[in-house]
């Protein structure tokens, strides 16, 4: 029988605290190593909670602007409350990370617009959460530029992974969920209101996200609008069709329809 270890509970702890705080700051293991001044494999037998030396914790703890000291906020159970599902962060902490998103763009017909979702733990909202980032032509991009932030919402029924926007009585929902296609592709169906020239209006188009195994300033140069004339429009096209033939749907009453339902097909 394995001896029992007193301090495993407490390094566990303590290995989850540096990779969420890692991942909130955008930092690949070899960023933190480098910030620390400790290798790779140290960060990672941190993370996962190996026994090592307290003083090589606290640097790479000070490294991520973390105290050893758990506060109330840090010592809570990670669990998301009823409301948003009830989810635990180990249930899904394969969600964080950094993607790419992929829709429909709406101000130039048949450009694909691509922007930065980075998902992460949020201590201070005990929940999933997200950033995304967008860029525009002219517009210089930092980590800062954020378009839409807001709560993660996991539905345990139906499997929905719902990141909602709320701002000033405007809400925005991207409503995904695991495709076919591989384990690194989440998809579904984004609403927002659209900027048109005249006036705002309610919006949809298919989306995916799809995991990128980079740091945030390896992604920015892949930001914006991608043509029609791209070398990877069609295969990122194609999946998008996908998408709004077997996720989309429209209840309508049209004269002439054969049926109650429009897919999202083109």
């Amino acid at each position: 029988m394995p001896e029992f270890d007193p301090d495993f509970e407490a390094r566990v702890q303590r290995g989850l605290r540096v990779k969420m705080a890692r991942r909130e700051k955008g930092y690949s293991l070899s960023r933190l190593a480098k910030e620390s001044g400790y290798s790779e494999k140290t960060i990672q037998n941190i993370e996962a909670g190996e026994s090592v030396r307290r003083e090589t914790v606290h640097t790479v703890f000070q490294a991520l602007g973390l105290s050893l000291e758990t506060s109330s906020k840090e010592s809570r159970i990670l669990a998301a409350d009823e409301a948003h599902g009830g989810y635990t962060f180990t249930q899904f902490d394969e969600l964080s990370g950094f993607y790419y998103g992929y829709r429909r763009g709406f101000t130039f017909e048949n450009d694909i617009f691509c922007t930065i979702y980075e998902i992460y733990w949020s201590i201070e909202r005990n929940c999933f959460a997200f950033r995304e980032l967008q860029k525009y032509h002219g517009l210089h991009i930092s980590k800062d530029t954020t378009a839409h932030n807001g709560d993660i919402y996991i539905s345990p029924k139906i499997g929905f992974i719902n990141l909602l926007t709320v701002s000033l009585g405007s809400v925005r929902l991207v409503s995904l969920r695991r495709l076919g296609v591989d384990e690194q592709t989440i998809g579904g169906i984004v609403l927002t209101p659209s900027q048109q020239p005249q006036f705002y209006q309610p919006a949809t188009s298919a989306i995916f996200l799809r995991r990128m195994h980079a740091g945030f300033d390896e992604l920015v140069p892949g930001l914006g609008s991608i043509k029609a004339s791209a070398p990877e429009y069609e295969e990122l096209n194609e999946t998008l069709a996908d998408i709004e033939r077997n996720l989309g749907l429209f209840a309508l009453n049209l004269p002439g329809a054969s049926g109650s339902y429009l897919r999202l097909a083109k």
